[in-house]
C-alpha cells in the first residue's frame, strides 16, 4: 500500500510544480501561453522547469517508498511516459518536434533518477541512525 502511495503522490507533485511554473514563466514573459507556439529559448526553459518537475516527483515517490525506489520512480515515470504520449499528439501543433522528443525520451529515466537520490538519502539517514 506505501508503494501505492508513493507514486501517487510522485504523481500529483509533477503537475503541480509544472503548471505552477508555467504560471510563473507566464507572469515573467506574457507572449508564453497556453495557445502560444514555444521554440528556441523559451522551449528549452519549459524543458528544463518540466523535467525538474518529474524529477521531484520521482524524488518524492522515493521518499515515501522506503524500499524498491528506483524501480517506483520508474513506474512514475511509465505513466508520465504514456501520459505524455496522449498530451503530446494533442498539442503537437504548439511546439517544434524536438520539444516533444526530449520531453518524452527523458520522463522515464529522470523520474528514476528522483527516486534514486531520494533512496540513497534514505539509506545515509537509515545508517547514520544505526550507528549511533
Amino acid at each position: 500500500m506505501r508503494s501505492f502511495f508513493a507514486v501517487l503522490a510522485g504523481f500529483v507533485t509533477v503537475p503541480i510544480i509544472a503548471v505552477s511554473a508555467d504560471h510563473a514563466f507566464h507572469a515573467i514573459h506574457p507572449a508564453f501561453g497556453p495557445d502560444s507556439y514555444i521554440s528556441g529559448g523559451t522551449a528549452v526553459i519549459v524543458l528544463l522547469y518540466s523535467t525538474f518537475a518529474v524529477w521531484l516527483g520521482g524524488y518524492i515517490t522515493g521518499m515515501i517508498a522506503r524500499s524498491r525506489q528506483v524501480m517506483l520512480g520508474v513506474i512514475l515515470g511509465c505513466i508520465g511516459f504514456l501520459i505524455s504520449i496522449v498530451v503530446d499528439i494533442l498539442l503537437w501543433h504548439h511546439a517544434a518536434a524536438w520539444y516533444y522528443i526530449i520531453g518524452l525520451v527523458t520522463v522515464v529515466p529522470v523520474s528514476a533518477w528522483g527516486a534514486h537520490v531520494a533512496g540513497k538519502r534514505y539509506e545515509r539517514k537509515t545508517t547514520l541512525i544505526a550507528g549511533s
